[in-house]
């Protein structure tokens, strides 16, 4: 596969990113003190965030340091702009090839987060009952969908209650 750069949106002619998940600081001329220097074309390094442990990197945009996740830059140049967040299909965090990465919702991104960890979407147990506890968010506000003898049945109940309540879910139909 070749290697395709493009700008990055707001630092036209200063940073690219490419399809590989690479970005680059471009060959420019700079004032300084001294009178002008002329910056090297560069790969710039990537970092990991503690959290989360997606990369990211430090960009200098109008004299203002950005940090800006890999994952977010690639989809923006090669995807579109969205304000929905990026999900990677293959839940890779540092495989950040246009191909594996996709917008989706908030609810959509945390189902499929708990789908490659092992959970169930809509179910956490609950210590102060001692039950399985279900509840979904419905125009930002939370219902309460009941307590539960297993995790299964919470989940159950989440995914009935995201169909009785028009929620689209492209995640919800394969979900544990």
């Amino acid at each position: 596969m070749d290697e395709i750069w493009k700008d990055i949106a707001g630092s036209e002619g200063i940073y690219q990113v490419s399809n590989k998940g690479r970005v680059k600081s471009l060959e420019r001329t700079i004032a300084n003190n001294s009178g002008f220097q002329t910056l090297p074309e560069k790969i710039l390094k990537q970092y990991l965030s503690k959290a989360r442990r997606y990369p990211f990197l430090i960009l200098r945009i109008n004299n203002k340091s950005v940090n800006r996740y890999i994952h977010r830059l690639v989809a923006e140049a090669f995807i579109g702009q969205s304000e929905l967040q990026v999900n990677h299909i293959n839940g890779t965090k540092q495989d950040n090839r246009p191909e594996n990465l996709e917008y989706v919702s908030n609810r959509e991104n945390n189902t499929h987060r708990f789908k490659k960890e092992g959970h169930l979407t809509g179910a956490h147990f609950n210590k102060t009952v001692n039950k399985w506890q279900s509840s979904i968010k419905i125009n930002k506000k939370s219902l309460a969908l009941g307590y539960f003898d297993s995790q299964e049945e919470a989940h159950k109940a989440y995914k009935k209650a995201c169909i009785d309540h028009g929620v689209t879910n492209k995640y919800i139909s394969d979900a544990r």
